[in-house]
């Protein structure tokens, strides 16, 4: 108990040694003084002495992607706001200003949203190489202890990259704590920023070990591997990310659930990487995110659109979706995670990488290097564990829908998927067009910050359309 207290005061430490510094970084350029320390309290320097006190570091920075990040599985998160945004959720809530902007096409610059998703993104990445930078420089730890929270910095810090590239279009790259590089820095291209995310992500993968013994919530070297395979994906480098999809797959370290419906189960042998709840006991924030038990909706529903797109049998329908009448009207809404209360034991944790996903990686780069019965077997393989027939069909145009659609279906309502596979593939337009009144192609890419452009004229110009 004694060492979970330390470990707790250690992580609220750090959290106030990152906003604090974040903050001379990201907002002023006033000089500050230096304080002497209190006695009881750490320095910067011997954080990055002890293990114990950087595993508290690295987990602080999980549990803040897990609850107050872009990422969070809340109405704030990007699944409920990109599921708004693009074609998912049909919006109830009034009171929801700046998310009803999002669902009805009208996001500016000034929306607190905006602000918050750049802001706390940004947090992270300065954790992380807060991470990077005090490891490095580390008299003590041995290479063994090096390696592993190297790999886990280095990661996080592309991921957070990754999705901040995907939301914003040029973005700066930031790799250094130091106050007076950061203060003007300037927006790289989108492929200068993916060429960082893959050099960072291929250190990691040098870095991590293959297996870990925390329910797959620390990064591992498949975790890396897998996520490496999606940004090769999406920067078209279609052998890259058959390679990295492959590996994943061959190594039979993860399985499909034969049993859909234990899919989001904390032990699911298909999660590859998973954020515990913080606290034994608790489950998902998404769960009581997306559960009602009356109509009409109290925050939002799945679209009539979405609904209407499952094929009679699928059994993703009869497990992942939940139902809701007031005998006239019907409602349905995502229940992929069941469990809206606290239990004896934790069973739900949040899933950021499933097996699935390098299924259809595999099957997406198959198609685009003319390998086309590979890409119709991997997209049986996901077929057949929800229960539909095969397909038939290896003509390449056929094989591509068919993945759209049934990517559409196994991550609905998941870390933005739909929104950044329309996006990539660019039928946003073509999808959005009739159920978004006036939607332009401008709205691809959501707006910079205003607060940042005032801050950093050097991040101008705006994003067009804004």
């Amino acid at each position: 108990m004694k060492n979970n207290h330390r470990i707790y005061q250690i992580s609220i430490y750090l959290k106030i040694i990152v906003a604090i510094q974040f903050n001379l970084v990201f907002v002023s350029c006033e000089d500050f003084i230096a304080v002497e320390p209190p006695n009881n309290q750490l320095t910067g320097s011997i954080v990055f002495e002890d293990p114990t006190t950087i595993r508290a570091a690295l987990s602080s920075v999980y549990s803040d992607l897990r609850d107050n990040s872009l990422l969070t599985g809340g109405t704030s998160g990007l699944s409920y706001i990109m599921g708004h945004y693009a074609d998912e959720l049909t919006f109830h809530n009034s009171y929801q200003i700046e998310t009803k902007s999002f669902y009805e096409n009208g996001v500016l610059p000034t929306n607190s949203i905006i602000s918050s998703w750049w802001n706390s993104a940004f947090s992270l990445i300065y954790s992380a190489n807060s991470v990077i930078e005090g490891v490095s420089n580390s008299k003590t730890l041995t290479s063994i202890e090096k390696k592993e929270f190297l790999g886990e910095a280095y990661f996080i810090r592309a991921y957070i990259h990754f999705q901040l590239v995907n939301l914003y279009g040029k973005i700066p790259y930031i790799d250094t704590t130091d106050y007076t590089k950061n203060k003007g820095v300037s927006k790289l291209s989108e492929p200068e920023v993916y060429t960082k995310i893959i050099a960072d992500l291929n250190l990691s993968k040098s870095l991590l070990k293959e297996t870990n013994t925390t329910l797959n919530t620390i990064p591992n070297k498949w975790i890396c591997t897998a996520f490496l395979a999606r940004v090769h994906l999406y920067a078209k480098n279609w052998d890259l990310a058959l390679k990295e999809a492959t590996a994943v797959l061959s190594a039979n370290t993860y399985a499909l659930n034969t049993d859909i419906s234990n899919v989001f189960l904390k032990n699911s042998p298909e999660t590859l990487w998973q954020l515990d709840t913080g606290n034994s006991g608790s489950n998902t924030v998404e769960a009581l995110t997306y559960i009602f038990v009356s109509g009409p909706p109290p925050h939002t529903s799945l679209t009539n659109d979405f609904i209407a797109s499952f094929e009679d049998g699928d059994s993703r329908f009869e497990h992942w979706i939940g139902k809701v009448s007031d005998g006239t009207n019907e409602w349905y809404y995502p229940y992929k995670y069941k469990i809206n209360s606290a239990s004896g034991e934790t069973k739900e944790c949040s899933i950021f990488i499933r097996l699935p996903e390098l299924y259809f990686i595999a099957a997406e780069a198959n198609i685009h290097l003319n390998h086309l019965v590979n890409a119709q077997h991997q997209l049986n393989i996901i077929r057949k564990r929800a229960n539909l027939p095969s397909l038939d069909s290896t003509d390449p145009t056929f094989l591509l829908e068919a993945l759209y659609k049934e990517k559409r279906i196994e991550f609905f309502t998941e870390q933005a998927h739909r929104w950044f596979d329309l996006k990539r593939t660019n039928r946003a337009l073509e999808k959005l067009n009739s159920l978004k009144p006036n939607y332009k192609e401008t709205e691809q890419i959501l707006p910079l910050p205003a607060s940042e452009l005032l801050l950093n004229t050097n991040l101008l110009p705006q994003n067009e359309g804004y």
